[in-house]
């Protein structure tokens, strides 16, 4: 009887090996090589196509690579495009978590899409670093073009000739230093970009360009830049930038804003009759009666003001926003 149940113990793990060598043989095969690779799935570990076709999801999906890609010169991407709800939905991506050695071709498949000139679509991602290039690529819409992580860091695009996509901006700021305002800003990644155009107001409104400072083309690398106002106006000064693209194609930043004084404002006379004079251009000057309503409002004064067809009484002038006020007595 103890002999029998050795002999049934033994079979067993002799099955139970065999059966265990299989699976890990076709693990390996799929994992090295497959002439067909479909559908949404996770694939654990790395993963070599030397040859056949992989294409995620059906119309469209995305598969999953937890560790290292590798495609062969012989090996196909089948991506298809079908709307722009997103990877997985709207078109085909292939998301690996470590590092891509390219080659081998890209085969755009339209499911549907119409292309449109505005529209991009990340096709691949990776985790770590990406190596080569797909050596040939079909399907692509005309006037279309790839990118391979340049525009946006660890992801592989093709996009349209319309699409925007000039800089990443990451901050803008300005700050006081002594008598002057510094603008400072900070790039993350810049594409096709010429220059920007650094614009001043008084108003917020109604800009006009300082200066032209020469971007940096096309780069994955962080960029700083600074440019120094050396004649602010008195008051509040504001600013945004202009990005221009070297096909011409331009965006704007946000506004920022810092006041600025050299000199304490005033005016003569008062009490006053006819007008007021200031000791130096202002931006913005408002005047209230006792009770707080607007009276008189100019801007981009040179020194003076008429005052003629006001009534006698006592009003209160402010200058710049609250940067100076003052009471004044009009006879």
């Amino acid at each position: 009887m103890k002999r029998k149940i050795n002999l049934i113990a033994l079979i067993t793990s002799a099955a139970l090996f065999m059966l265990w060598s299989n699976l890990s043989t076709e693990n390996s095969e799929e994992h090295t090589h497959a002439t067909t690779i479909c559908g949404n799935k996770t694939i654990d570990g790395d993963f070599v196509l030397n040859d056949g076709r992989i294409s995620p999801g059906f119309s469209p999906g995305k598969i999953t690579i937890d560790g290292n890609f590798t495609m062969g010169g012989s090996a196909t991407y089948t991506c298809e495009l079908k709307d722009l709800t997103g990877a997985g939905t709207g078109h085909d991506q292939i998301d690996v978590t470590g590092s891509i050695a390219l080659d081998g071709v890209l085969n755009i498949s339209l499911d549907g899409y119409i292309p449109d000139n505005a529209d991009q679509f990340e096709i691949l991602k990776y985790g770590t670093s990406l190596t080569g290039t797909f050596s040939s690529i079909t399907g692509l819409p005309a006037g279309w073009q790839i990118d391979y992580g340049v525009l946006a860091p660890n992801v592989v695009t093709i996009y349209g000739p319309g699409s925007v996509l000039p800089v990443e901006l990451l901050n803008f700021t300005v700050r006081k230093q002594k008598e002057t305002l510094v603008l400072f800003w900070q790039t993350t990644s810049e594409f096709n970009s010429d220059y920007f155009n650094i614009e001043h107001s008084r108003n917020g409104k109604d800009f006009f360009t300082l200066e032209r400072i020469q971007a940096q083309g096309t780069t994955s690398v962080a960029h700083d830049y600074s440019y120094q106002h050396l004649k602010p106006v008195n008051g509040i000064n504001y600013y945004r930038l202009k990005q221009v693209d070297f096909d011409g194609k331009s965006i704007y930043s946000n506004i920022v804003s810092a006041a600025h004084r050299n000199e304490e404002f005033s005016f003569y006379p008062n009490p006053a009759s006819q007008s007021i004079h200031f000791n130096q251009p202002v931006a913005l000057v408002v005047i209230y009666d006792f009770l707080g309503r607007e009276i008189l409002r100019k801007e981009n004064v040179n020194t003076t003001i008429d005052l003629s067809k006001m009534e006698s009484g006592i009003y209160q002038v402010d200058v710049n926003q609250g940067e100076y006020k003052e009471r004044l007595v009009l006879k």
